[in-house]
């Protein structure tokens, strides 16, 4: 069952803070294992909130996108 907008903006939010620390998008199995994660976010609730572990990357994808175009034109 996929979660509300809220949610996946919420959680995606989250995740992405998470990532750009990283340096790196883990595989689900590094992000069990990772001691630094978010603790409130595990792997069943990115699967119930987004589906899958691929849905939310691509998620993060979707919502930075506008944000480094943004950063590359005024880099430009």
């Amino acid at each position: 069952m996929a979660g509300s907008s809220k949610q996946k903006k919420q959680m995606a939010v989250t995740m992405a803070m998470y990532f750009a620390e990283k340096g790196y998008l883990p595989s689900p199995r590094d992000f069990s294992l990772d001691e630094n994660r978010p603790k409130e976010i595990k792997i069943p609730t990115i699967k119930k909130i987004f589906g899958s572990w691929s849905i939310m990357e691509l998620s993060l994808i979707h919502i930075s996108e506008p944000t480094r175009l943004l950063s590359m034109a005024l880099a430009g």
